[in-house]
């Protein structure tokens, strides 16, 4: 598939914008009668394809106070590597190429390693409320199709087992409020209750103030002049759960329970009911209370659905076995929930494909949002969990949650934020740089294609802090045209992104390696089952009419993209290329900029005229500076008094 029309126009044809949406509507279409109206029996285990995902309760974290008060940071360091163990070298079959010849003073090698500041969600001030909604349209879902939905009561006891485990990493402490749930006697409840089945009145305490209206429990650091931060995962209940406890009267202990002991509490009311399948998905559903507080995004719940008859005789403890190795992973799954844009960037993954250029990545993607409002809630999850394998659990949480509406805005701008790490941690590639360039250059070649030389540009500019978004650009370029690093690296096989270690910054000012978790066993290759390279090509839809297509994600993808390539000079063969840009977003070529004029591609006879008009612009300047030289050196040496 051609990524031009021309290798001087980045604004696709409408042959190839037809090609991408009928491919578009095809996959998800067909995904769409893959999915059927049944109860989700099985949820996705999340922690299958982990790897070197750091341990969130390692260390104290150094603390850093957003300018707004309202959070608190914590810092790791990811290294990542750039070269392999070949080092900066090609194959010996390109004879001497710029990357196995002596290397001279002016060769430009990459930095072989690339630090990555990941910031981690510490503390907030105010916990996040959470909405109960009866209209939820996964409520009754989960689980084993009796209807019954204990998701909202088990996600508000895991937003306190991890908040828990937070506090006791921290330093930090956990109490009881005055606020609690409604108990009572078993059978004296009027309306819907909660058996606990439990003889322990601690354990109906801390069912009480789980559940409790507002805020039952404060799980707390004190900070910057004794002020009081709460955990990433404090939550704050605004609806009305409407639920009446059944067991002992409850006894306040003089601690709170810490995390396994309270991990014990769910687990035995998990056996009790059968819920250990809705006690999978509520702890996905917890781990996106930080996501939402970041992004400002409303946290709704499935009102709890309850039945009346008696709860089932405790089973066998080996029903919990799924459950026992996720309280074992808590802590490395709350460095993924707490680390910013990691969860954010693993959602959008789910909608991007490699194979999809930026100038069509709005041809792609456009299809999607009606195939997905043409059905209910259940089926567009369903859809959403089949297209990410290694995002399915992931994606059912952000579902109960309601975080995938922020997703899928995000995704439709087509710019969302790539997380390098939430790309290694979760073996999701989310951009074309996640893809290693091996493929050699011939020695009589003279094109590099323009993902390469945006790989490469971003490996050797420092100041290229963000990473490029997920869509490749198209076209190719002309080696001797391209930045310096990218001339004397183009024909290497040596270069990729890989992870390498991690440290976390401490309390002390100390950084402390944490070498992670990597899930056991084999792995399934880390590929996006939408690949169009598993489709059939056909012939585009008749019917199908690009020119009512919106371009917008597609034209801002291309157009930052295209600024990172060139924002140190555009080349004379792309000359063209810009100016058909400039037509493509603005409708007229873009102004040209004074890195055109210090180019150093410019030809001889492309600088008649200019010389002339800078040489005034240079003598004005330099009068200029003349003129005000003792007043700057008057104000240098003030500065440094």
């Amino acid at each position: 598939m051609s990524s031009f029309q021309s290798e001087l126009d980045i604004a696709p044809s409408v042959e190839e914008r037809s090609v991408i949406i009928h491919q578009s509507r095809l996959h998800w279409e067909f995904l769409r009668e893959m999915t059927v109206d049944e109860p989700l029996s099985y949820v996705p285990d999340i922690c299958q394809r982990l790897e070197n995902v750091p341990d969130y309760t390692h260390s104290r974290h150094a603390e850093y106070i957003d300018p707004s008060n309202q959070y608190v940071f914590g810092k790791g360091v990811a290294k990542w590597s750039t070269t392999d163990t070949w080092g900066c070298e090609a194959p010996h079959s390109l004879e001497e190429s710029e990357c196995n010849s002596s290397h001279s003073e002016d060769f430009m090698r990459l930095a072989e390693n690339k630090m990555v500041v990941q910031d981690v969600f510490l503390g907030v001030r105010d916990a996040l409320p959470c909405y109960l909604d009866e209209s939820h349209g996964l409520r009754g879902w989960i689980g084993n199709g009796d209807g019954r939905d204990y998701v909202a009561v088990l996600t508000l006891a895991w937003a306190y087992i991890l908040s828990s485990a937070w506090a006791t990493s921290q330093n930090g402490k956990i109490r009881y409020t005055a606020a609690g749930a409604p108990t009572c006697a078993s059978g004296q409840a009027y309306g819907p209750a909660l058996e606990i089945c439990t003889e322990n009145p601690e354990v109906v305490r801390w069912w009480s103030a789980v559940l409790a209206p507002g805020q039952g429990w404060v799980a707390s650091i004190r900070l910057g002049g004794d002020v009081e931060y709460q955990s990433p995962w404090a939550i704050h209940l605004i609806s009305y759960l409407n639920l009446t406890m059944c067991g002992p009267a409850p006894v306040t202990p003089i601690e709170c329970p810490n995390a396994p002991t309270s991990y014990q509490y769910l687990r035995h009311f998990c056996l009790q009911y059968g819920l250990v399948e809705q006690a999978k998905a509520a702890l996905v559903a917890a781990l996106m209370i930080p996501t939402h507080a970041h992004t400002w995004t409303t946290f709704v719940l499935p009102a709890p659905k309850l039945t009346h008859s008696n709860p089932p005789t405790v089973s066998s403890g080996s029903q919990c076995e799924v459950l026992d190795e996720l309280i074992c992973r808590i802590p490395h799954l709350m460095t993924i929930s707490s680390a910013c844009t990691v969860l954010d960037s693993l959602l959008c993954s789910v909608f991007f494909e490699p194979s999809v250029p930026c100038n069509l990545c709005s041809d792609w993607l456009e299809p999607i949002f009606p195939i997905l409002d043409s059905v209910d809630l259940r089926r567009a999850t369903t859809m959403c969990m089949f297209q990410g394998a290694s995002v399915q659990g992931w994606w059912l949480g952000s579902a109960i949650t309601g975080l995938d509406r922020f997703v899928l805005r995000e995704t439709r701008r087509g710019t969302p934020y790539v997380n390098l790490q939430s790309w290694w941690w979760t073996q999701t590639p989310q951009s074309f740089i996640c893809f290693a360039y091996s493929d050699p250059i011939g020695s009589s070649e003279t094109l590099i294609t323009r993902e390469k030389e945006t790989f490469l540009l971003f490996l050797s500019q420092k100041n290229w802090i963000n990473t490029p978004p997920p869509w490749k650009p198209p076209g190719r370029i002309v080696i001797s045209d391209s930045h310096l690093a990218v001339q004397q690296h183009a024909r290497c096989t040596g270069h990729s992104l890989r992870y390498m270690s991690w440290c976390w910054v401490t309390k002390k000012g100390e950084y402390l390696a944490d070498a992670g978790y990597t899930s056991p066993g084999d792995k399934l290759p880390p590929v996006n089952l939408g690949s169009l390279a598993r489709l059939e090509w056909s012939e585009p839809d008749v019917d199908i009419a690009p020119e009512t297509m919106d371009q917008y994600a597609s034209k801002i993808c291309s157009d930052t993209i295209f600024g990172c390539i060139w924002k140190e000079g555009v080349a004379v063969h792309d000359r063209d290329l810009h100016e058909s840009l400039g037509r493509w977003l603005y409708g007229d070529p873009i102004p040209p900029s004074s890195t055109q004029e210090n180019d150093p591609m410019l030809d001889s006879d492309d600088l008649d005229g200019i010389v002339s008009t800078n040489v005034a612009d240079i003598e004005a300047w330099l009068d200029l500076i003349v003129e005000t030289a003792p007043g700057i050196m008057t104000l240098r040496e003030s500065y440094y008094l």
